[in-house]
């Protein structure tokens, strides 16, 4: 049995800022600086749909890549991921009181 918290900030990801319309190579990511602090908040705050969506972005690719659960529309399908073959998971989504979104996985 394992239990763990996967809590992605949204506010710092420069793939939030791709998906709140900001132009950002990222290819050349350490070159380019991006928007600064405000405006990132700024981004965030105006479209919630791209913190949505990186939400299910980040969190797709951590079951992906570490756990091998992938799931479609309708099945889901799991190979041997970092702790082994997961049988069955549970994962609920939550907001703490800092207004972070987070998955808890039993």
């Amino acid at each position: 049995s394992l239990c763990c918290t996967i809590n992605p900030c949204d506010l710092h990801n420069p793939i939030v800022q791709v998906f709140a319309g900001e132009h950002i190579d990222m290819d050349d990511l350490m070159h380019f600086i991006g928007p600064d602090n405000e405006q990132r908040a700024h981004n965030v705050a105006q479209d919630p749909y791209a913190a949505a969506k990186n939400f299910h972005f980040i969190i797709n690719t951590i079951f992906e890549t570490l756990f091998r659960i992938t799931a479609g529309p309708f099945n889901v399908t799991s190979d041997v991921g970092v702790v082994g073959h997961v049988a069955a998971y549970f994962g609920t989504v939550e907001c703490s009181s800092q207004e972070l979104i987070g998955v808890l996985l039993h």
